[in-house]
Order: C-alpha cells, then structure tokens, then sequence
C-alpha cells in the first residue's frame, strides 16, 4: 500500500524562480521597508506561500490572454504583486518568470 504523502510529493512541481523575478523581488522588498521604518514586508512571505501552492496546484493562477495556455498569473493579494509564470507540464516544472506590481497591469487587462 502506497503512502498519501509520498504520492503527494510524486504529484508537486518542481517551482524556479527566474533571477530577474528574484532581483525584483528583493528590490520591492528593500523599498517597501525604507519607506516604513521599522516594519518588515509581507511580500517574501507571500511569495514563499506562493511558490508553495503552485507547486501543489500549478494551474491555479489565471491564463495571460495572447500567450499559450500555460502562460498564467497568480495575484498576491496582501502586497498588491502578481507572479507571471509558464507550466512545462512534460517536466513537471513551474517558472516564475516576473514579479511585477499588480497596478503595472490594470491597463492590459
């Protein structure tokens, strides 16, 4: 008998952040704390859970129209950021591709 657990960890995506996405990443996390001293950002810990639940359910996040259908976004809705990523499903692969302010967006949509 096969364990659940072990079947679960068969069934993830392996997830890859994109240097330029981690970059980004960074840099909002480093302003967004200059401007409010004392306090830490949300945003690493958003994208961690982020990172996380694509991992576990990869087609979650909302196919970008005029791209292929596994090219999606996942809005990160405490910070305000999205994660534009494309699924290679053959290798059961996940990348994060940008990070990018969701308001960057509203004019595309």
């Amino acid at each position: 008998m096969r364990r659940a657990s072990a079947d679960f960890e068969r069934s993830r995506f392996r997830v890859e952040v994109n240097p330029q996405a981690e970059r980004t990443l960074e840099r909002e996390t480093r302003r967004w704390e200059l401007a409010n001293p004392g306090q830490q950002s949300q945003l690493p810990e958003e994208h961690a859970a982020a990172l996380a639940k694509l991992a576990s359910h990869p087609y979650v996040g909302l196919h970008v129209s005029g791209h292929d259908a596994n090219y999606r976004k996942f809005h990160l809705r405490r910070t305000g950021f999205v994660l534009l990523y494309r699924i290679r499903p053959r290798l059961r692969t996940v990348r994060i591709v940008a990070v990018v302010p969701e308001a960057s967006l509203l004019h595309r949509r």
